[in-house]
């Protein structure tokens, strides 16, 4: 599929981080990639602008990641907007309270670049079908940690 009619906004606080997804999914997928250092910074971004799906961090120091898709969530531009949560912690509560919010996905971090692809094309394909605001009543939470690969080309991680 072509996925040179989407677009992306990373939210993180983490630059290099964004820049990494960013250069990966320009690469991988040809979209367009939107970045924001924050949940303020994306919302007044938003306001402006329409975008195909948002990777969201949950761990940001101005506004939590589930703070900004409840906010998310509750306006009408971005009620159905397809999100991908991105975190290091597998925690099953937190999951939980995110597909209630009706995320797309989550990503745990660090992730190896084709999952992050993967279910990104996931998501988009969904987009592509209007299909993305389906909610799932039972959502399945698999908080095992996926095997991450040793080389930086394939690894998302960040080091500090």
């Amino acid at each position: 599929m072509d996925y040179s009619n989407f677009s992306i906004l990373i939210i993180d606080d983490e630059a290099p981080y964004r820049k990494f997804i960013k250069l990966v999914i320009e690469k991988n997928l040809k979209c367009q990639v939107f970045e924001a250092k924050n949940p303020k910074d994306a919302f007044v971004f938003l306001d402006e602008n329409d975008v195909s799906l948002i990777l969201l961090d949950m761990q940001m120091p101005i506004m939590d990641g589930l703070t900004a898709l409840k906010i998310l969530r509750d306006t009408i531009k971005t009620h159905d907007t397809a999100v991908i949560a991105c975190t290091a912690l597998s925690n099953a509560d937190l999951l939980v309270k995110l597909f209630k919010l009706n995320i797309s996905d989550y990503i745990l971090k660090p992730a190896m670049e084709k999952t992050v692809i993967s279910k990104i094309c996931k998501v988009l394909d969904k987009v592509a079908l209007g299909s993305i605001a389906e909610k799932s009543e039972n959502p399945t939470v698999n908080v095992v940690p996926e095997e991450t690969s040793k080389s930086p080309e394939g690894n998302l991680a960040e080091e500090n």
